[in-house]
C-alpha cells in the first residue's frame, strides 16, 4: 500500500490527531520465523536485547521528499503511546484499514521475470503467495541509516 497516499487520504482533523503520535512497535508476529532450537533461541534473545520494542512516529516524513506517510501496520506496531488501549486499538485500526482502500494499491501477479522495485519508506508491502507453480526469487537492497522522521 502507498502509505504517503492513505495518509494524505485522511481527514484534515484525523492527520492533526495523528501527527506528532509516537508507536510502540515489535517484531513479535515474526518470531516464529526463528527455528526452536537452543542457538535459535539463544539468537531471539540477541536480537530483544538489541532491539528493545522501538518506538517510531505514527506518520514518518520521508527522508529525500519530505512527504509525510502514515508509519503502522498490524504486523508490528503494538500501540500509540499516550492514548488508553481501548483508544489506540481504535485508532490503529482505522489506519490499518486505510492501508486497505484499493485506490492506495498496487498488486501485481507474478510471473517469469518480473522486477519490482517500490520506495521502503513509504510503502507497506503484503506478498501474497500467488506465483505458483513457479519460484519467486528476491533479493532485496536497502539503504543504511534510515531512521524513520
Amino acid at each position: 500500500a502507498d502509505m504517503r497516499a492513505a495518509y494524505d487520504g485522511l481527514s484534515a482533523a484525523m492527520k492533526a490527531m495523528v501527527d506528532g503520535l509516537e508507536a510502540v512497535h515489535d517484531f513479535k508476529n515474526f518470531r516464529a520465523l526463528f527455528g526452536d532450537s537452543d542457538e535459535d533461541r539463544g539468537k531471539l534473545r540477541e536480537m530483544e536485547k538489541l532491539y528493545p520494542n522501538p518506538t517510531h512516529p505514527v506518520v514518518r516524513s520521508h527522508p529525500a521528499t519530505g512527504g509525510k506517510a502514515l508509519f503502522v501496520n498490524p504486523q508490528f506496531t503494538l500501540k500509540i503511546i499516550g492514548l488508553r488501549e481501548q483508544e489506540s486499538d481504535a485508532l490503529l485500526q482505522l489506519l490499518y484499514e486505510q492501508a486497505h482502500i484499493p485506490e492506495y494499491q498496487f498488486r501485481l501477479r507474478w510471473k517469469p521475470g518480473t522486477i519490482v522495485l517500490w520506495d521502503n519508506p513509504s510503502t507497506q508491502h503484503y506478498a501474497a503467495n500467488d506465483y505458483y507453480p513457479n519460484r519467486r526469487h528476491m533479493e532485496r537492497v536497502a539503504v543504511m541509516g534510515d531512521k524513520p522522521y
